[in-house]
């Protein structure tokens, strides 16, 4: 578990603690950030807390080059966007894409995926109510449980994806 606490030079500057931090072994922070309510910042407040651990990691006479990826993992209790479009058009960069929801939330992640040029690779978190597709892969209703699972087996596993009338 990495220092939540983000630097403060000085007391004039923007304070945030983050709501999970761990550094990996190989020095990449990643920051999980949840939200139950929708205060229309989530987007500009994990960009300030990611871009504040990147800046935290260098010295003054340091090398970009050392610089570690900041992951962040928002987990959150409302709809941030539109699913498909989001995932067709605005996601960029990016190796692995993780969903947290339920059989319609993995749909709708898969639908914008299956539009992309080149497609991402997907991992889901069940948190819905039948989740179906988790219990293909052996999840369960504990998240932790879950995430664990994720991180140890790492397995990509090729899916069909049946067209039904051109969708």
């Amino acid at each position: 578990i990495h220092d939540a606490r983000l630097e403060q030079l000085t007391k004039e500057m923007k304070y945030g603690i983050l709501d999970l931090a761990v550094e990996l072994e190989s020095g990449e922070i990643i920051n999980v950030e949840m939200q139950l309510k929708d205060n229309r910042n989530i987007e500009e407040r994990t960009t300030f807390y990611a871009s504040k651990k990147i800046v935290e990691q260098i010295e003054p006479n340091g090398n970009y080059e050392d610089l570690k990826r900041v992951i962040v993992i928002a987990i959150l209790d409302y709809t941030l966007t539109d699913l498909p479009e989001f995932i067709t058009e605005t996601v960029a960069n990016c190796d692995l894409l993780i969903s947290i929801g339920g059989d319609g939330t993995f749909n709708e992640v898969m639908t914008g995926n299956l539009k992309r040029e080149k497609r991402l690779i997907l991992a889901h978190i069940p948190l819905g109510t039948a989740n179906d597709i988790g219990v293909m892969y052996g999840y369960g209703k504990n998240i932790i449980n879950n995430l664990k699972l994720l991180m140890k087996t790492g397995v990509i596993k090729k899916i069909d994806i049946p067209i039904i009338n051109g969708s």
